[in-house]
């Protein structure tokens, strides 16, 4: 299930972006998760974690881009869309790797292609993993949970989100 949240201080770009998004995914039997956020500074206190997130940049308190880059900070990896009636922000809509940058009001179709793109995405990253076999014990470690990895002495360090897992072998076998 995707999870994905809608952020802009007005409600009725929120309930509308909302409304066009689970229309395609209905369409195509995609579930998924949507919560919409009126404050942005709501969407950083959340803890949970985002696959797909829509923007607006300018908003009160705390702009779009500027979230953008604290989520990104704090590890984010999320699909970033930013919707918005400024086009002067495009440039640094690439500096926090947005997907797209949708110009109200949305067109259905543009908006098709991008949710298209992010789902192929998506689901190439949750499907790839690495397995790691040694003589005791094996496992499957998602790739989209892996930090980086380190080799000393032929020891392995695979960092991740649920810690460090440590095996003897060769990087080119892994």
């Amino acid at each position: 299930m995707i999870k994905i949240a809608v952020c802009d201080d007005e409600a009725a770009m929120c309930e509308q972006i909302g409304q066009m998004t689970a229309q395609v995914l209905g369409q195509w039997r995609e579930p998924f998760e949507m919560i919409h956020y009126l404050d942005p500074r709501d969407l950083l206190e959340d803890p949970s974690h985002l696959d797909l997130l829509f923007l607006d940049i300018q908003m009160p308190g705390l702009n779009g881009v500027e979230l953008a880059r604290r989520l990104r900070a704090q590890g984010s990896d999320c699909a970033i869309i930013f919707v918005t009636v400024l086009e002067d922000h495009m440039l640094d809509a690439f500096e926090v790797e947005a997907v797209d940058y949708l110009c109200k009001p949305v067109d259905p179709e543009r908006l098709k292609r991008t949710l298209k793109r992010v789902l192929k995405r998506w689901k190439d990253n949750a499907e790839k993993s690495l397995f790691i076999q040694t003589k005791t014990w094996s496992r499957n470690v998602k790739v989209r949970d892996i930090y980086y990895c380190e080799v000393i002495n032929r020891k392995i360090y695979l960092h991740t989100k649920s810690g460090v897992i440590e095996y003897y072998g060769r990087l080119k076998e892994t």
